[in-house]
């Protein structure tokens, strides 16, 4: 099993993702995070950039999406396991135009190297002055962290958990 992936669903956003694997690429690398592209683009550009970076650098894949299909269903579909070429331990999802730093991205790898976090959520620009803290009680859980929950690259699922034995078909 692969420690992460952190998976990105795009559409039409070509110079966004360029700009992803040229400013944060080696940062991924270093902390042995997979990244997944997941386009919906009616056109090919997004491919291609991505086909090219997959040339430089191990760690990248490019999944092709049905244009068709609504944001929502991509988070579904990917949650479900779609386009992963390995298991892993966890599931980041993530919009294409968040930038992590070192900092975060090293936080998180520590967290997940323990293993024992089910769920992981992060405040990208810490609007909700959380900080790093854990949770063993729901009520305090949701009122500190139900409104960055609903931030598309906020949270971090451990499979085995989280995602193990779900009934897809009557969710």
């Amino acid at each position: 099993m692969s420690k992460i992936a952190m998976c990105v669903p795009t559409y039409k956003r070509a110079d966004i993702i360029n700009e992803l694997f040229f400013l944060q690429k080696e940062l991924y690398e270093r902390f042995d995070i997979d990244l997944y592209i997941y386009d919906s683009s009616p056109d090919d550009e997004t491919e291609k950039i991505v086909k090219a970076w997959m040339s430089l650098k191990p760690n990248i894949y490019y999944i092709r999406i049905p244009t068709e299909m609504s944001s929502n269903m991509k988070v579904y579909e990917i949650f479900k396991g779609y386009g992963l070429e390995k298991n892993y331990d966890y599931i980041w999802m993530r919009a294409d135009y968040l930038r992590y730093s070192s900092n975060v991205l090293e936080a998180v790898c520590t967290d997940i190297s323990s293993e024992v976090y089910d769920i992981i959520v992060t405040d990208w620009d810490d609007i909700y002055k959380i900080g790093n803290k854990k949770y063993n009680d729901q009520l305090t859980f949701f009122k500190d962290c139900c409104g960055c929950m609903t931030l598309y690259g906020s949270v971090i699922v451990k499979t085995d958990s989280m995602l193990s034995g779900v009934d897809w078909e009557k969710l």
